[in-house]
């Protein structure tokens, strides 16, 4: 199995903000990552997924492989998308 942990609380991201995301393999196998991404919710995980509004970049070079019993930290630089408004 695969263990996600990871969240962040924003009161403003105009200037933007980091996300560390922890992923643990559980298994006794090594598992293989191929994509993985920050998701942007309003008013919290309930709320719309406004992703579209950000962009993202990672900023660590963690291995797309997690060995078993490991785990992997993946680091991504969030800002607001330039000259994006909500209607």
């Amino acid at each position: 199995s695969v263990i996600l942990s990871g969240s962040t609380s924003v009161t403003s991201a105009e200037d933007g903000f980091t996300v560390d995301y922890t992923i643990s393999n559980a298994s006794s196998e090594s598992i293989n990552i191929s994509e993985i991404k920050p998701k942007i919710y309003l008013d919290g995980i309930s709320g719309e997924d406004i992703s579209y509004e950000f962009t993202y970049t990672q900023t660590d070079s963690s291995s797309t492989t997690i060995a078993a019993g490991g785990s992997n930290t993946y680091s991504f630089l969030i800002t607001p998308t330039p000259y994006y408004e909500r209607s």
